[in-house]
């Protein structure tokens, strides 16, 4: 596999783009042939067969394929999506922006068109990438294959978390939650409060060093390769390089600035914000005037940077308080701007309470704080959102206070005072939002091996903060290397304190009301998982509603799973079928599980524990109550099926 322009190109793509097959199965085929190493000559045999096969058992949308229904090859479920408003992370070349799902939906279908199949229109698109959590806990930018719509139901949930993020989807989208130390699907309606849902934490970004002027302008300007110029006044760089200097600028804008057709004014009565703003206009060559303000409630000081082209410009970062946001560009600026932008933000807006142990803003814009959040995620810097009244406020923990020192930081004395204090804070708080679930029989199984007694107190069933995991997981690795032991535990725990996302819990989840006639989904490679604006993970349910929960099924999609059809397999990698029950049975859970336990295979291991005495050469098992109760059966029925399977007396 070569790259060409920054794109892979295989030896095999000239052969595969000669036969109209899905590009989800030539991807497969594909890298079956990269594997093999085969001449182009055996190559072209293996495509020609694979198309022949596949042109030979096209089937209608729900038809049955030998005893696996349609659905198993992976299309979508019903009405398994987000609403039209929704927004989305996504990244198309250079530029990472949010976007409404809907839109991107529509709009993708519009120029690509689509396949219809049952109630779902479905779009094959290319060069769109989402963030997206893998099993090893981390986030990557993930190709998106497909864009899915949907007739809407009557009703949605919304979800609330208590680190104050929301999510509106159909009951039966599906989520992914951290079960068993694995990342496993579950449906929405199955979701309770208490439940952990994962939230972006580090946002990784491949930077662009500038921005052109005239793609962010409303107005025509006279523009050459090097600059662009108003009809009157000064000319400015037509790429505004994105460094300290701008983000700041345009961080201390966003706080306290706002903008006319002809300047740009900031109110300020710090000494060092006003130098850092004096020195970006002069930068720039561009006219300043200063005044003092009395007309709010205290004297205040105002810079006014006179250029008509670049107030233009700084309005896409809204002209009002209630109107500012984030443009597009900042999300994948370069690491410099983006500190600039935040420290310029949080120098003018931002306020550091050292006793209540936390650093904290307030704005009118929502949008602006949903953005700013996000970009704090760019520095791996977690933050809570609250509301209070008409304002919308972001809160960061003390245990945040030295990243947020060291990579963002503050031009005035007195906050960099105070983000000191703040960092040096060693008093243990419990924290509410930042726990691992699922990790207590790891974490207590790694104690055991190392006769770590100080953390004898935690149960298996219990949900450990992240700072307190962090801080046993060192003293365990000082233990595991002082004595030369290899703990497997211990690297499943730093998976999990090391993880790009904070599992955030449930506080509430209720039932609204449906407006729109569609409801939107993607396809992913991968975990088919991807992150809302907002910083929520949810799950494509395109391939996975039926087994959304069931962490130990790996569904085969794809072409093996068309091979697997199509050879009529005795046994299947996932033998599996969708089966209809009549009334008497669909609507009676019990009935239908009797139905369950008499076709399911049932093995020993599902029902009893079972060991070895050696010494005697005795086999032990131990039924499990509750298991014989779920399965229907009885103690004496096992011992008949085991004595019978011996061919013992």
């Amino acid at each position: 596999m070569q790259k060409a322009g920054g794109v892979n190109v295989s030896k095999y793509d000239s052969i595969l783009n000669k036969y109209p097959i899905p590009s989800t199965i030539k991807e497969e085929i594909r890298k079956e042939l990269e594997k093999l190493n085969v001449t182009k000559k055996v190559a072209t045999d293996i495509v020609e067969r694979c198309y022949r096969t596949y042109l030979a058992n096209l089937m209608e949308p729900g038809e049955a394929a030998g005893i696996v229904a349609a659905q198993s090859i992976g299309e979508p479920g019903t009405q398994m999506s987000l609403p039209y408003n929704e927004k989305i992370i996504i990244k198309e070349g250079e530029i990472i922006k949010p976007v409404e799902i809907g839109r991107l939906v529509d709009e993708s279908i519009e120029k690509y068109g689509c396949k219809s199949i049952r109630d779902s229109e479905v779009c094959e698109v290319d060069g769109l990438y989402v963030l997206s959590l893998d099993q090893d806990e981390k986030v990557h930018w993930k190709r998106v294959l497909s864009c899915i719509r949907h007739r809407a139901p009557e009703k949605l949930i919304s979800i609330r978390t208590r680190s104050g993020r929301k999510i509106v989807a159909t009951p039966y989208h599906s989520f992914v939650v951290r079960s068993n130390n694995r990342i496993t699907p579950v449906k929405g309606s199955e979701l309770k409060t208490g439940d952990r849902i994962p939230v972006v934490k580090h946002m990784p970004a491949n930077c662009i060093e500038s921005v052109d002027i005239s793609e962010y302008v409303s107005h025509e300007y006279i523009v050459n390769d090097l600059e662009i110029m108003p009809k009157g006044g000064k000319s400015l760089p037509r790429e505004l390089e994105l460094d300290f200097e701008s983000g700041y600028f345009l961080g201390v804008y966003l706080a306290e600035g706002h903008s006319t057709k002809y300047f740009i004014s900031v109110s300020n009565m710090n000494k060092e914000v006003q130098e850092r703003v004096r020195k970006f206009a002069e930068k720039l060559n561009l006219n300043v005037g200063e005044y003092d303000n009395f007309s709010g409630f205290a004297k205040s000081h105002d810079i006014r940077i006179y250029s008509s082209l670049l107030s233009d410009f700084v309005r896409q970062f809204g002209k009002t308080s209630k109107e500012k946001k984030l443009p597009s560009f900042v999300f994948n600026s370069d690491p410099e701007f983006v500190r600039g932008l935040l420290q310029g933000y949080f120098d003018g807006d931002g306020n550091i309470n050292v006793a209540r142990k936390m650093i904290r803003i307030y704005s009118s814009s929502k949008e602006l704080i949903d953005g700013i959040a996000l970009l704090l995620s760019r520095f791996g810097i977690f933050s809570v959102k609250r509301r209070m009244k008409s304002q919308y406020g972001l809160v960061i923990s003390f245990r945040y206070a030295e990243l947020f020192a060291d990579r963002i930081g503050s031009s005035i004395a007195e906050k960099r005072k105070k983000l000191l204090n703040l960092k040096s804070s060693k008093k243990i708080i419990y924290d509410a939002v930042d726990m691992i679930p699922s990790i207590a029989t790891v974490f207590i199984e790694a104690t055991r091996k190392l006769n770590y007694l100080t953390a004898r107190k935690f149960t298996r069933k219990q949900k450990i903060g992240r700072a307190t995991l962090l801080r046993h997981l060192d003293n365990m690795d000082s233990i595991a290397k002082s004595q030369n032991l290899n703990v497997e535990e211990l690297e499943i725990l730093r998976r999990a304190v090391n993880s790009d996302v904070v599992w955030d819990e449930i506080v509430g989840i209720r039932e609204i009301e449906c407006s729109d006639s569609y409801v939107y989904d993607i396809s992913v490679e991968g975990l088919e998982t991807f992150m809302t604006f907002d910083g929520i993970i949810t799950h494509n349910t395109m391939r996975t509603f039926h087994y959304a929960g069931v962490a130990e099924i790996d569904v085969t999609l794809g072409l093996p799973r068309l091979i697997e059809i199509l050879d009529v397999r005795k046994n299947p990698s996932t033998p599996l079928m969708t089966i209809r029950l009549t009334e008497e049975y669909a609507k009676n859970r019990k009935k239908a599980r009797e139905v369950a336990n008499r076709i399911e295979a049932t093995y020993i291991l599902d029902i009893a524990d079972v060991s070895t005495d050696i010494r005697n050469l005795v086999i032990i098992v131990n039924p499990d109550e509750k298991a014989l109760r779920r399965k229907g059966l009885t103690v004496e029925e096992i011992r008949k099926k085991i004595e019978k399977s011996l061919k013992t007396e």
